[in-house]
Order: C-alpha cells, then sequence, then structure tokens
C-alpha cells in the first residue's frame, strides 16, 4: 500500500477536451439522455485515440464533461534528438486535437444542435501514477503542464469542426516544426496565429498564448455572445457582409 506507482517524463504534451453545454443539457433533458450524448463524444474521441499508433497517445480518463489525454510515453530513438521527442509528442497531440474535432461532428447534442469541444494543449515535465488510498486504484498525471492544458481548454473557444480553434500553451508552440506547421495549412487550411497579445490566466497571470484556427487574426470579431453565455463561432465577416 505505501509503494510508489509512478513514471516521470521529462517532455510530454498534455491534451483536455471539455464538451460545451454539458449542464445546460443535463437541465433541459434530463440525466440520461445527457449520458448517452457524452457517452457518444467520448466513443467517438477513443475511436480517434485508437487510429494513432499503440501508445503514442494515451487517453487518461474521462469525468462528467472532460477527456485528458496524454503523449510522451515513447522513448525517443538513440539516435534521435531530444527536440525531435518534443515535437513528436506535441504535434500527434495537435494532429489527434484535429481528428477528433473533425470526428466529433458526427456527433449531435440532444434536440439536434451541433456538439461544441473546448481543446487546450500544454507541453512540459508530466509524472503519471497511480493513486491508491484504500482502495479504487486511479491512474492520473500530474505537474504544471496538465494544469496549463487546462487552462488553455477553459479559456478556448467551444467550436466545432468547420470552424477549430484549438488553444496550446507558448511551452507547446515552442516544439511545434515549422514542417508540421505549414502541414496543417495545406492538408486542412489551419494557421497558428498568438492569441493577442496574451491573455489572463487564473493562477497563472497574463500568459502568451496561441491557438490553431482558420483565422489569421482568431480573436478579431469572430465571436459572438451566445444565449446560454458560451461564445459561438461565427464565420468571418465577407466584403458583403
Amino acid at each position: 500500500a505505501d509503494r510508489l506507482i509512478a513514471d516521470n517524463y521529462h517532455e510530454a504534451t498534455a491534451l483536455f477536451i471539455y464538451v460545451c453545454d454539458y449542464e445546460a443539457v443535463m437541465l433541459e433533458y434530463g440525466a440520461d439522455m445527457t449520458i448517452v450524448w457524452v457517452n457518444s463524444i467520448f466513443t467517438c474521441l477513443d475511436h480517434c485515440i485508437e487510429q494513432f499508433p499503440r501508445q503514442s497517445v494515451t487517453k487518461v480518463e474521462t469525468f462528467n464533461n472532460f477527456l485528458l489525454a496524454f503523449s510522451g510515453v515513447l522513448e525517443p530513438d538513440e539516435d534521435e534528438p531530444a527536440q525531435s521527442h518534443s515535437q513528436q509528442h506535441a504535434e500527434r497531440c495537435m494532429a489527434l486535437a484535429v481528428h477528433m474535432l473533425q470526428a466529433a461532428a458526427n456527433v449531435e447534442r440532444p434536440g439536434g444542435k451541433p456538439t461544441y469541444l473546448k481543446v487546450g494543449l500544454s507541453s512540459g515535465p508530466i509524472c503519471a501514477g497511480v493513486i491508491c488510498g484504500l482502495g479504487s486504484p486511479r491512474y492520473s498525471i500530474f505537474g504544471d503542464a496538465v494544469n496549463t492544458a487546462s487552462r488553455m481548454a477553459s479559456n478556448s473557444m467551444p467550436c466545432t469542426a468547420s470552424n477549430p480553434y484549438i488553444h496550446f500553451s507558448a511551452a507547446t508552440h515552442e516544439t511545434l516544426h515549422d514542417d508540421f506547421c505549414r502541414e496543417l495549412e495545406i492538408s486542412e487550411g489551419l494557421h497558428v496565429a498568438p492569441r493577442g497579445d496574451g491573455i489572463e490566466i487564473k493562477g497563472k497571470g497574463k500568459m502568451q498564448t496561441y491557438c490553431l484556427t482558420q483565422h489569421l487574426e482568431p480573436d478579431s470579431a469572430l465571436w459572438a455572445e451566445a444565449p446560454d453565455s458560451e461564445h459561438v463561432i461565427q464565420g468571418p465577416k465577407t466584403a458583403a457582409g
């Protein structure tokens, strides 16, 4: 019972996915329909993880309306620079997030509206371990990168595959290779852009963060206040409108 079951990863990336409107759906449609809806989303996201090479991304847990995963399990090859390994785990999580948004577009919330997700990533040292207590052992990950990834998700914009918004820290931005970013622009039409000159993050102060989005100026009048107080993504305004 006193044995520590934990592994330390010097470089890893944590990925948080929050399902938006969870409480609103619960109030309007009840627990049964909400559980069916959330289970459909998490099953869909699990299939996305399974499509990646074995153990390249590890799902840690789902609870209520969030999913937590991380990459960094695989050790780098002996001849592979350490920086390349950092880029691998950050890029795996970023590619997975894009894939998850595309897959989740097939899951409608009760009432037929689209499912919106909030996505956040951060990179850095992570400790993965089992917390037992006196029973019900639970595997989880710990560290500032995990906490920051959660903050990135909670301060992100609700989005769908048709207008994605993946929010991430400067630590993750520094590990992304230019070739990977160019490939996202070519294949998905997505751009890496700074989020203004920084935003206030609870418990962190002002942080320079970044997002992966279709828009070169992602926070410039692209968001409108919705009736349920969630920000809903609108398309960029055209010259005609």
